[in-house]
């Protein structure tokens, strides 16, 4: 399951006859430019399918094999009504090969909510779209208006100015490809059709959609075998069109991240082993002077530096980091959805998480358009598979990464015993046989097998001080790799975690808070842990030590 790449239009209604070639073909253009950039990511285009720009950007996708959605202002008999004889039937054929249309939430006909209506259907477009393209003349917003512009302004502030409402934007996310065009209504004005890129943050958004496209890249090769559902039994198949849209897409992320988090682990323990001999060789190679010690190095080296290049190449860390926080996300939103809470998570995300993740709010808002679903999920369904589930969890990841940090400590504590009890033997020997530390060691055939070279001798001096540089170094490898593994970090995570879970069990249990309110608590919750996670685990890059 892929994440569409979706591009919001507005225009104006009233264009110059003159000026429908040019704008055709500039918008075809833009379409094509934007579907070759991203050639693995589904294009779609919302498009409410008002008379002029609309309908324009509409037909030119459509003609381009760009999916068609429509946010409509107000019910489709209404809407209807506000074309003429002559505009009625393109308003049909449009809408007849959409993939799917809907009316805006709170939008209507009557005399009050008419405007709103068109205003609410601008605002839905600029939110839910990677990029707006607008055919518009550049005329300022005005505070109550409902037309291209106010749909521009908000696209780059992230307020509606009549309603306050913030939408919790950071501004980062807006990108406007501005289309210049001159109005009938105005013939006075004389410029010419060009266009221009508007962003607030020059490249992020760009950077979003690049993101996006790598993982629609990356979807392919799990297609035949995706992860686990975010639920088991009849759950998905009750819980309406837009959780199994998230159902579908966690499937495929969740797999994704397994992989790189795999590919992850292996390359770092990889490198901490190739660090144990590299170290092992120099130690060697400065008692022994054997030049097959050297060129060992030089060999480890070689192969630690290609499998960070590989690694660094392929992005395992950051991709596994990346489709993690995606996964929780949408296992969040998933039985939000359930819950008939259609909301996005992400607009709950702190100010870092919406600087660090910003392609995934803009996927979530991606995901989420169409009309409301009816999901028929029942509450004690969604305390079963999601409370009790993440809680059993939790309670097991905590002792799990209990065991592996009980390791790391027992075996860091073992070697400074041994550590410790050598050095008292080798100062023992020092002190009171000092002359059995010169003897050479009666090794004869087996120099062979220490790649040593039939001259050279080893004394019990020489042998003991390796062993003392031996224990400090099988430590590296525990250092190196359960190290960067942040296991205190985890088991007090879960910890914390377990207690959030089980506190939201009692209270669904005992009703002391209203479903609705305490899945949409609990939702926010999760993203700013993971949110945590990620910005702890992203400083556990690959890396060799020595």
């Amino acid at each position: 399951m892929k994440i569409p790449i979706t591009i919001g239009v507005t225009g104006h209604r009233d264009l110059r006859e003159n000026d429908i070639p040019a704008l055709r073909s500039e918008v075809a253009g833009q379409l094509g430019q934007i579907r070759a950039k991203y050639p693995n990511s589904p294009i779609r285009i919302l498009s409410s399918l008002a008379t002029g720009g609309d309908t324009l950007c509409a037909q030119e996708a459509l003609k381009l094999g760009i999916e068609l959605v429509c946010p409509l202002p107000m019910p489709l008999e209404d809407y209807r009504k506000d074309f003429s004889e002559e505009e009625l039937p393109v308003f049909e054929s449009l809408l007849s090969a959409a993939k799917e249309y809907f009316t805006v939430e709170g939008g209507s006909a009557d005399k009050t909510g008419l405007e709103r209506g068109y205003r609410l259907a601008g605002l839905y477009i600029a939110k839910h779209c990677h990029v707006l393209m607008a055919l518009w003349d550049g005329s300022p917003a005005k505070r109550d208006g409902c037309g291209t512009a106010e749909a521009v302004d908000f696209m780059l502030s992230g307020v509606d100015s009549l309603d306050k409402d913030p939408f919790s934007r950071t501004g980062f996310e807006a990108a406007v490809i501005h289309i210049l065009t001159p109005r009938a209504s105005r013939p006075q004005e004389t410029f010419s059709i060009k266009t221009t890129l508007i962003e607030n943050k020059p490249g992020i958004p760009g950077e979003a959609m690049k993101q996006t496209e790598r993982f629609n890249k990356d979807s392919a090769s799990v297609e035949d075998n995706p992860g686990n559902p975010p639920a088991k039994g009849e759950i998905v198949l009750r819980a309406g069109k837009k959780a199994g849209i998230m159902g579908d897409v966690y499937r495929t992320v969740s797999r994704l991240s397994g992989i790189n988090q795999k590919k992850y682990l292996s390359s770092m323990k990889t490198l901490s082993i190739l660090a144990i001999f590299m170290a092992l060789s120099l130690l060697i190679y400065g008692s022994s002077e054997t030049k097959l010690y050297l060129a060992g190095y030089g060999i480890m080296l070689a192969l630690s530096a290609l499998v960070l290049f590989v690694s660094e190449k392929r992005d395992y860390h950051g991709k596994y980091l990346q489709y993690r926080v995606l996964s929780e996300t949408l296992r969040a939103q998933f039985f939000l959805c359930c819950a008939n809470i259609e909301d996005n998570i992400t607009e709950q995300f702190t100010w870092t998480q919406k600087t660090d993740s910003l392609w995934i709010k803009k996927a979530l808002d991606s995901l989420l358009v169409g009309g409301k679903g009816e999901s028929k999920v029942s509450t004690e369904e969604i305390k079963t598979a999601w409370i009790v589930g993440q809680l059993n969890y939790h309670l097991s990841a905590r002792k799990k990464n209990s065991r592996k940090h009980k390791l790391n400590k027992g075996t860091s504590g073992a070697v400074f015993v041994l550590s410790l009890v050598a050095l008292l033997a080798v100062g023992a020997a020092e002190f009171f046989f000092p002359e059995y530390l010169d003897k050479v060691l009666p090794l004869g055939g087996h120099k062979l097998l220490l790649l040593l070279n039939s001259n050279e001798d080893i004394t019990l001096r020489s042998l003991l001080s390796l062993i003392l540089s031996i224990l400090p170094i099988c430590a590296l490898f525990f250092s190196n790799y359960y190290g960067k593994l942040s296991l205190e970090r985890k088991i007090e995570d879960n910890d914390k975690m377990a207690v959030l879970y089980q506190t939201a069990k009692e209270a669904c249990e005992n009703s002391t808070c209203e479903p609705c309110d305490l899945f949409f608590r609990l939702a926010r919750e999760e993203i700013i842990e993971s949110g945590n996670w990620f910005c702890y685990c992203r400083g556990n890059s690959l890396g060799v030590e020595l």
